[in-house]
């Protein structure tokens, strides 16, 4: 951020892992913080976890539902609360 009132919003992605045997298993880590111009945190926000997404076979591609699972991580923690709250 380069002018007052200026806010960043980092992204971190420490872990996005999927593995694909007979079901679509997703794994992540992702963090996001609200920066002020200064560089000071205005809020954070971490989720974590493992879960099953889909069932797959030889012919599915499971790059496309683990993508969609991307978007839905990403979009449930910039939509918490520490971050919309630190962005106003």
């Amino acid at each position: 951020a380069r002018g007052q009132g200026e806010k960043v919003v980092a992204v971190t992605i420490r872990e996005w892992r999927t593995d694909a045997y007979t079901r679509v298993k997703v794994t992540w880590n992702l963090e996001a913080e609200v920066l002020d111009a200064a560089g000071a945190s205005l809020g954070r926000s971490q989720t974590q976890g493992s879960a099953p997404i889909g069932v797959t076979n030889l012919a599915a591609d499971s790059s496309g539902i683990a993508g969609q699972e991307l978007t839905r991580r990403l979009s449930q923690l910039l939509n918490e609360r520490r971050i919309t709250d630190a962005l106003q």
